[in-house]
């Protein structure tokens, strides 16, 4: 994908924000709606491969049963043309928890008490709610805690359930 193109007729993607072993994810935006998205994409070799294909799923439904919770949001997931798999998230400006704590030690100043239970609260009542129906995360780290610019919708985001256990489905 390169900055232009459209996807599924309706995603246009601007810019390449991350990428790793698995796929990249790209800033894009929604034309319908007007609005900036993040889209994950695997690689196709990946797609191709069950275990993956089957990671990914258990990730978008993961984070659609989590809706209104502090897990990302999940808008869509899918297959390109070609059969990559992707998965389209609403878009978060800010940094992970590494990189937000690496700022603040830089700059010298603590983090104050109040400021700690606003980026946490909303994660751990996210993973009070995902474990109440089932669903283990399996993968809590810093890299994987959010923290967002803006307060509007609070202040941080659990991300990537790529490795959520989802134990309902497990005794079926």
């Amino acid at each position: 994908m390169e900055p232009g193109d459209i996807l599924d007729g309706r995603y246009q993607i601007e810019a390449l924000i991350g990428k790793g072993a698995h796929g990249k994810v790209y800033r894009a935006v929604d034309q319908q709606l007007s609005s900036p998205v993040a889209i994950k994409i695997l690689y196709g070799d990946v797609a191709a491969e069950d275990t993956f294909r089957i990671r990914m799923e258990r990730e978008a439904r993961a984070m659609g049963q989590l809706a209104g919770s502090a897990a990302v949001q999940v808008l869509a997931f899918n297959r390109t043309e070609k059969g990559a798999l992707y998965l389209v998230m609403e878009y978060l400006e800010g940094q992970d928890l590494k990189e937000y704590l690496e700022q603040v030690e830089k700059s010298g100043r603590p983090l104050p008490v109040h400021e700690i239970y606003e980026i946490l609260e909303p994660i751990a009542q996210t993973l009070q709610t995902a474990h109440g129906q089932g669903i283990f995360h399996r993968d809590v780290k810093d890299a994987n805690v959010f923290v967002l610019n803006s307060r509007v919708r609070g202040r941080s985001r659990l991300v990537d359930f790529g490795l959520a256990k989802d134990v309902s489905l497990d005794a079926l």
